[in-house]
């Protein structure tokens, strides 16, 4: 094993092999004591190279191999005498096997090279190497070939491959979230963030982003409640603040902010992590919650007080205990049926095909199909759901009693247009006319259930009403102001 000397002579630079004569420019020393240095020399250069835990390996001119360590042995499997005088391109993996040749020219040319890359054990597998090739010259500047000292990497590029997977894990993670987040470097510089992000602050593509401070990104509005909540995260840890910006002309929304510090091992400052995510649905659901909180409160005490009246007027128009029952059973059932209705639409309201429906279906079950309804979509605010429901299930009462439902040749028809009242404004007129069922007696009193038609709907909705008792049978129209309903750009159902 040679390796490369260099002297200077009459101010010209030459290549000097170990084991030349190199006394041109100094008198040479007695022969023996010049062959016992040499030897010496040699045989400490030997000790060095056999016990190396790199592997060390020469080639002569034509790419053969000449020498080979014990760490080359253990490296890549290959015992000295079964390697010595094979070419080195044995150890070239075959998808690198197209650049050893120019590499070899390199070295010819007196350029040493140093890299990481990958050598072929002789089992086939792939080894991670770092490599340092240096050629060899003689005294008069003749290539020998040249000398290999690699070192086994593949832990640490296995290590490495394993960081990089994680990142390309920990990224791909990031960028699915639907949640805004950015990273920052102490100085408050980007180091990254995801698509979620770059929608929320309305940027094509990080690209550009990338490197720049924190207040050249994110809107004005937004730097003072920011820059506090850093520095909340520098002194306290982590820092979380609710608020409500609009960017580039968008609607204002709400953010649930979240700035954390990541501190390495020695407790230093690394970067912030920053999470943004939108709350303006979870915002409004949670006052639309409150309103129908607070709304439901109001309606049960309307309800309780409606309650109460139909208790009192069902008892004193009861002429038994039995009686009452069975009235006032009905009634509740007719409220919670409306209320079930409203329930579904989260108390927003009812549509007018569904109340008509399920407020009658008990009494048209055993019409059979002598009950016809139509209208345009509608959707009644709740108290005209609920009053409308209670005037419908008393008139439905009435027929099944001694009106059209009495009899197996009566018929009811509902039906509802949308037009202007006396006054000009937009109003839903409903109309319920019986034909089919016994002439219609004048009423002797009044009770409950004429009051809620001709009054209660009335009074509650600011409309009117009229009950009119023709002997071919009752018809009873009203009118409910705009203020309590709504058109629907639902499909018109069928008509029943």
């Amino acid at each position: 094993m040679m390796t490369l000397l260099r002297a200077r002579s009459r101010g010209k630079r030459r290549r000097v092999g170990l084991g030349t004569d190199a006394g041109a420019e100094r008198a040479a020393p007695a022969a023996g004591t010049q062959s016992d240095d040499r030897t010496r020399r040699y045989a400490h250069l030997a000790a060095i190279i056999s016990t190396s835990a790199d592997a060390i390996i020469s080639a002569d001119a034509a790419g053969r191999i000449r020498s080979w360590n014990a760490a080359a042995e253990s490296l890549f499997g290959y015992a000295a005498d079964e390697i010595i005088g094979q070419p080195t391109s044995i150890l070239i993996p075959a998808h690198l096997a197209h650049i050893h040749k120019g590499a070899v020219d390199l070295l010819r040319a007196g350029r040493s090279r140093r890299r990481e890359t990958v050598r072929q054990r002789k089992d086939g597998a792939c080894v991670d190497v770092a490599m340092t090739a240096t050629p060899i010259f003689d005294a008069v500047g003749s290539y020998l070939g040249y000398s290999l000292i690699l070192r086994d990497i593949g832990e640490r590029k296995a290590a490495e491959r394993a960081l990089a997977e994680a990142e390309a894990f920990s990224r791909s993670v990031l960028e699915a979230s639907r949640d805004a987040i950015l990273v920052l470097a102490p100085d408050g510089r980007l180091e990254f963030l995801n698509e979620a992000c770059c929608q929320l602050l309305a940027i094509a593509s990080p690209t550009g982003r990338v490197g720049r401070l924190w207040q050249e990104v994110l809107p004005a509005a937004a730097h003072a409640d920011f820059d506090r909540a850093l520095e909340e995260a520098r002194q306290k840890s982590i820092a979380r603040y609710t608020a409500s910006y609009g960017v580039k002309r968008r609607a204002a929304r709400w953010y649930d902010v979240l700035i954390s510090p990541v501190t390495g091992s020695d407790g230093s400052l690394i970067r912030y992590v920053v999470l943004a995510r939108d709350t303006t649905e979870a915002k409004a659901q949670q006052e639309h919650i409150a309103l129908i909180m607070r709304e439901l409160c109001h309606r049960a005490k309307n309800l309780l007080a409606v309650i109460s009246a139909m208790a009192r007027n069902t008892a004193a128009q009861s002429a038994s205990v039995a009686d009452f029952e069975r009235a006032f059973s009905a009634r509740i059932r007719s409220l919670s049926f409306s209320h079930d209705l409203l329930v579904q639409r989260d108390w927003t309201g009812a549509g007018i095909h569904q109340l008509v429906k399920v407020q009658l279906a008990p009494f048209a079950s055993a019409a059979g199909g002598r009950l016809e309804f139509a209208g345009p979509c509608v959707i009644l605010k709740p108290e005209a759901g609920q009053m409308l429901g209670l005037a419908l299930h008393e008139l439905a009462t009435n027929a099944s009693k001694y009106g059209a439902f009495s009899t197996t040749a009566g018929c009811i028809c509902v039906t509802w247009t949308i037009a202007a009242d006396a006054d000009g404004r937009q109003a839903l007129h409903l109309h319920w006319q019986e034909r089919g069922g016994p002439t219609v007696q004048p009423a002797t009193r009044t009770g409950f259930g004429r009051m809620v038609i001709e009054e209660m709907v009335a009074e509650t909705l600011g409309g009117t009403a009229e009950l009119v008792m023709a002997p071919e049978g009752i018809e009873w129209r009203a009118s409910i102001p705009e203020i309590y309903w709504t058109p629907s750009t639902m499909p018109q159902p069928a008509a029943a």
